[in-house]
């Protein structure tokens, strides 16, 4: 296998078609931020088998750009083999493109959308046991948002359901608060993104940005 030994080269020969076999790679592309982070971070890997067991460093002709960055290889002793994409939190939401070519010169290219979003409305220091909604800026109805509510005084009291984005919000009934104490509470929110890579690279991609919030329950 011919990508194992130097880092990424440019090649400015034109890209061939997908072949009819992917290459024998499993990619794992990552992208995570939280509110209040300087940066969005995205990792990508690539390995000899989906068990992850070994990671490769791509040699020429073989490279990974991300928005038409191309990447250097880096190492360290516990993730192995990465290639890393730093930019501004800030100017970072909307959509990216990962294009990888493979030493064979076959183009793979994913795209995937960073969901930067706040709410619209912030909460109130005090909450009472009542429906609240909640109301989101920076993601499209249909979006898929999760909520974690954490009990502080209580060890293991916790709320963990998936939500959809309907009118620009989010609603957690008054039944879900009457499962927890009153008292301090943590939101948790986090706009999540897991699946396979399209086309035929074996692989998988994670987005995942969040923000975390508290307020009294009384």
């Amino acid at each position: 296998m011919g990508m194992l030994l130097q880092g990424c080269a440019g090649n400015e020969q034109a890209p061939a078609k997908e072949p009819a076999n992917p290459p024998p790679i499993f990619a794992d592309y990552r992208v995570w931020a939280a509110e209040g982070d300087s940066m969005a971070t995205c990792m990508l890997q690539f390995f000899t088998d989906q068990q992850k067991r070994q990671s490769l460093l791509l040699e020429a002709p073989a490279r990974v750009q991300l928005d038409q960055t191309e990447l250097e290889g880096d190492s360290a002793r516990i993730t192995g083999t990465y290639y890393e994409y730093q930019q501004v939190l800030s100017s970072f939401g909307g959509r990216h493109t990962i294009l990888f070519q493979s030493e064979d010169k076959v183009t793979f290219r994913d795209t995937f959308y960073f969901p930067l979003f706040t709410l619209a409305a912030e909460l109130p220091e005090t909450l009472a046991k009542k429906d609240l909604e909640i109301r989101l800026a920076g993601l499209p109805d249909g979006s898929r948002l999760r909520m974690v509510l954490t009990d502080t005084a209580f060890a293991g009291n916790e709320y963990n359901e998936q939500y959809l984005v309907k009118a620009g919000a989010i609603v957690l009934s008054a039944a879900h608060l009457e499962q927890m104490h009153s008292g301090p509470i943590v939101l948790y929110l986090s706009a999540e993104e897991d699946r396979p890579l399209g086309g035929k690279l074996p692989g998988n991609l994670s987005v995942t940005y969040s923000l975390t919030r508290s307020f009294l329950l009384e």
